[in-house]
């Protein structure tokens, strides 16, 4: 696809061809070299620095947790926990109601992802806020004034999987800089995503049709929605 129209640096994309800007960008399925292995098996392989410092930041420590369920009987929850179990993602309205989004290869799924900026909040990091500025800034460029929580501070955000296991997304609405700022992204070592600009209908229409594939980004959307006043618009064709 040639002659990609670009606003303040990003390609502007819409619903209808998101995904063929994001082919020619290079983001696409990485192929599989091997079928799954267990990760006793990967942890006994003669790995190399970076492969042994990704094992020890990424790979899921399980945990035990013993319950007394209804029948009075232990119940044994098992958890995979990570090096954090808070992520972060960022809704930001450009001028023109333009929404910058991420796209990324989700090894875990194994989909071509569109999810909000952010990140996970690292060891020694001030506060969720902190991490969730920060990872827009570094992954966009675009500075903001500041960031609000889009859920009370208790819950610390939305449960991925509550069932399966503790790790929480919690959702920001971001404040630009004015006048708008836009500096040089820092991605992180081996960080393969792309920014790119839609316009909010059009994400909606992604939302709505099923190919925004990720919770987390969705529930961030309607909450800063409803925190913008916006919902019952949308009710009234009026976005």
């Amino acid at each position: 696809m040639k002659n990609i129209e670009t606003i303040l640096g990003f390609p502007l994309v819409n619903a209808g061809n998101v995904f063929y800007v994001l082919a020619d960008l290079g983001i696409k399925a990485w192929p599989l070299l091997e079928p799954p292995i267990t990760l006793d098996a990967y942890r006994a392989r003669n790995l190399n620095a970076v492969q042994r410092k990704e094992l020890d930041r990424f790979s899921p420590k399980i945990e035990v947790a013993v319950f007394q369920n209804p029948d009075h009987e232990p119940f044994a929850s098992f958890r995979p926990r990570w090096h954090s179990n808070n992520g972060t993602h960022v809704f930001t309205l450009l001028p023109g109601d333009l929404l910058p989004v991420a796209a990324a290869f989700r090894h875990g799924a194994e989909v071509i992802s569109l999810i909000l900026p952010g990140g996970m909040l690292e060891k020694n990091d001030v506060s969720l806020a902190w991490r969730a500025k920060k990872e827009f800034e570094d992954e966009t460029g675009i500075m903001l004034a500041s960031v609000q929580p889009l859920t009370t501070e208790w819950d610390s955000g939305t449960p991925l999987s509550a069932q399966q296991m503790p790790m929480r997304s919690s959702g920001f609405l971001g404040k630009l800089r004015l006048p708008l700022v836009i500096n040089s992204q820092k991605l992180e070592e081996r960080e393969f995503l792309k920014i790119i600009l839609i316009p909010l209908t059009d994400w909606l229409k992604l939302i709505y049709s099923g190919q925004v594939q990720e919770a987390s980004p969705i529930v961030t959307t309607f909450l800063a929605l409803h925190k913008l006043g916006r919902l019952d618009a949308k009710r009234k064709g009026r976005l």
